[in-house]
């Protein structure tokens, strides 16, 4: 599938009524809560986004860890994510 089609958007397209910066930032906590509870604490961890798409997760889930990197096969994709 070709992702960088998709990337401008990306939000539009998936919200159909719900706030998709809603859903990822629920998304981020609840990925936060399981860190917390299976591997430790997430302000120790270095965390890798495989599919981070626009970033719209790692907005709320890089403050609440050690290192965040994400990566995509969607290069059109990854540029919006590095200047949100």
């Amino acid at each position: 599938m070709k992702f960088d089609q998709h990337a401008e958007t990306y939000q539009v397209e998936q919200a159909a009524g719900v706030s998709v910066e809603k859903l990822a930032g629920e998304k981020a906590r609840m990925i936060l809560k399981v860190l917390a509870e299976c591997v430790g604490d997430p302000k120790q961890l270095r965390v890798l986004d495989v599919g981070c798409g626009i970033g719209l997760i790692d907005r709320d889930l890089d403050p609440g860890v050690a290192e965040l990197c994400g990566v995509d096969t969607s290069l059109r994709s990854l540029e919006l994510a590095r200047t949100s």
